[in-house]
């Protein structure tokens, strides 16, 4: 059965790292921002004050560990977001060492987490329709 779902832009974002190492994060996480197309104008007019307001310099991406730390600047991030008709966040986030025994190469593991999120941006789009 074909049906159509409305248009919805994701920009996703990773947290942890792939290793199964004593050194390596505990977890692994795909973290996606989902807005309808039409309000996506919106969503990068936020991102663009977020940039500026916090000082990131053209051509340097956003990052929550670098420009985002301290709890006011996050205060200040979700309240851009909030302000932007729609957004939803995706979160896919897997400790490692439930899954590392099936999952043990990181490629597959990569995608399985990929999976996860993608499934969540789908459904998304879905309640949208």
């Amino acid at each position: 059965m074909y049906f159509e779902r409305p248009l919805v832009r994701a920009y996703v974002d990773e947290t942890g790292d792939r290793g199964l190492s004593s050194r390596a994060s505990r977890y692994f996480g795909m973290v996606a921002v989902v807005v309808a197309d039409e309000d996506d104008p919106l969503l990068r007019r936020a991102i663009a004050e977020c940039r500026r307001r916090l000082s990131v310099p053209l051509g340097k991406p956003l990052h929550w560990t670098e420009h985002v730390k301290r709890f006011p600047r996050r205060q200040f991030v979700a309240g851009q977001l909030s302000l932007v008709p729609g957004v939803v966040l995706n979160v896919a986030l897997v400790e490692k060492a439930a899954v590392a025994q099936d999952i043990p190469d990181q490629v597959a593991f990569y995608n399985f987490v990929a999976g996860i999120l993608l499934q969540q941006v789908l459904d998304t789009a879905d309640e949208a329709a």
